[in-house]
Formats: structure tokens, C-alpha cells, sequence
């Protein structure tokens, strides 16, 4: 078996991953797969890991400060829609942002707008901290 470069084995030696998920996408045409971690600070990051239906995707790990970031300021006049989530990644496959909203809803910082279809408000870390010992 051949050797890691000393700089990938570094990387994800930085991480140390706590659970991996699966949900749905938010069109609930494919199943996706995340991972949250915690790296060498105690910060919470999130990765999309795969996608049942193939659309394309970067899996770049975001930090939940960043995240929070964004999602915390929004109200019933200015909901987060997906593309509040844009600016999140390096990468720019028009599924990041909506895959990602897709995993903050299952994780339970995002709750849908009443009769809003697809809007929706921040309801909190809490549950996604105490789901991994945070």
C-alpha cells in the first residue's frame, strides 16, 4: 500500500470526526452523507461527503462559526433561503448550498417557515452541540 504525503495525513489528523449522517436533499431526489468534526481547537465543522444522485458537490470542510455566522440573522422579513449559504465554500457547484441547507435542517438549526416553502429561520446549535458532546 502506498504512503500518504506527511501533508494529507497532517490534514486529517486535524479532524477527528464524531458522527457521520445521511439525509435526504432538499428536492428529496437523492440521499446525502455528512460528516461534523471537531479539529485541534475544539471547533465543530461540517462536511457533505457524498451524493446518492451524483449531482456534483465540494466537500469542504465549514465551520459551524461560519455557518452560524450567516443562518443567525434571519427573520420572518429576511428568512435564509439556500443562497445565504453561497458564500460558504471555496467551491462553487451550484448544489453546495442547498445540499448544506439540506443537512442544517436535519440537524435541526434551520426550521421551516410556516407555509413558506423554502424559507426558514435559525432555531439554535443546541441540539446539533448536544448530539455530539458539545
Amino acid at each position: 500500500m502506498p504512503k500518504q504525503p506527511a501533508k494529507k495525513k497532517a490534514v486529517e489528523q486535524a479532524f477527528k470526526i464524531i458522527r457521520t449522517e445521511k439525509c435526504q436533499t432538499i428536492s428529496k431526489k437523492s440521499t446525502l452523507t455528512y460528516s461534523i468534526s471537531k479539529d485541534a481547537q475544539d471547533h465543530t465543522l461540517i462536511k457533505i461527503s457524498s451524493n446518492s444522485g451524483g449531482g456534483f458537490f465540494s466537500n469542504e470542510w465549514i465551520s459551524l462559526d461560519k455557518i452560524t455566522d450567516i443562518i443567525s440573522t434571519a427573520t420572518i422579513e429576511n428568512p435564509i433561503t439556500s443562497i445565504a449559504l453561497s458564500g460558504l465554500f471555496v467551491g462553487r457547484s451550484v448544489n453546495n448550498q442547498s445540499f448544506m441547507l439540506a443537512v442544517l435542517i436535519k440537524e435541526g438549526l434551520l426550521k421551516q417557515i410556516e407555509g413558506k416553502n423554502q424559507h426558514y429561520l435559525y432555531s439554535g446549535t443546541e441540539q446539533l452541540l448536544k448530539s455530539i458532546g458539545g
